[in-house]
């Protein structure tokens, strides 16, 4: 069967409230700005240097309270999603509406992006088997928390539209995995990329008021902000910072 050259479509997902942290995607971490904002702008440099990103998609819920999420993204000139409330069926809905594409998700609680993880795959995304449905660093983890790769077959998602979900698959999309065989899913590990492995018990998400600070801090760092925005390097001193907490 043919390998389409497929495009590799960001949706950011994000809600304004969270249970740990409310507010926290709308939250000036990033020297002013947002996540969502810190996050297109990854994205942007990116699709720059990578011919197959497409623009990023924020992808939102239809409830008031996340109406500010999508009017940051209008304001920014991103393309907004208001759906479900529930991410996975979110990802489904644009799954339905964009075809032969690979959807990236991306977490609004997790601010970096490693390039070489991404590049690493748009270089060999035309040789995974047509029949792959998803691509993942989650299998075999041997990066920091956070720094996740998850890349679903839109056709993939758009079959499974009509199916009920449970609540850990709906919540946290990381769980779908669990319905395919390890064969199915293409995995990707440090090794692939030429790098030790990172423990990957040591977070780099914002999930409370403390790894706000942290990430906060960082920024006065002047070893963090003299490395190159999704660089080994970035995320190796904000690995090794966090480590020391």
């Amino acid at each position: 069967m043919k390998r389409l050259n497929m495009k590799i479509v960001p949706v950011i997902l994000a809600r304004a409230d969270s249970t740990r942290l409310p507010g926290k995607v709308l939250a000036p971490i990033y020297s002013g700005r947002s996540i969502v904002q810190h996050l297109c702008e990854q994205v942007h440099i990116l699709a720059s240097e990578i011919d197959c990103i497409a623009p990023p998609i924020l992808a939102t819920s239809h409830r008031k309270q996340d109406d500010e999420v999508g009017k940051l993204g209008e304001l920014n000139n991103i393309e907004v999603h208001r759906g479900d409330l529930q991410p996975l069926v979110r990802l489904c809905e644009i799954a339905s509406s964009k075809q032969n594409v690979w959807l990236w998700r991306l977490n609004a609680d997790s601010p970096l992006i490693l390039f070489p993880l991404i590049k690493h795959v748009a270089d060999i995304k035309n040789k995974i088997n047509s029949s792959t449905p998803l691509v993942t660093n989650l299998v075999n983890r041997t990066f920091p928390y956070g720094i996740s790769l998850e890349m679903f077959r839109s056709s993939w998602l758009n079959n499974l539209k009509e199916t009920r979900f449970t609540q850990d698959e709906s919540e946290n999309i990381t769980h779908i995995k669990d319905r395919l065989d390890e064969s199915d899913i293409y995995s990707v590990e440090a090794n692939d990329l030429g790098i030790s492995s990172f423990q990957s018990t040591v977070r780099l998400t914002i999930d409370y008021d403390y790894d706000a600070d942290f990430f906060n801090s960082l920024w006065n760092k002047r070893a963090f902000v003299s490395t190159e925005i999704g660089s080994i390097e970035r995320i190796t001193y904000a690995y090794k910072e966090r480590q020391k907490l």
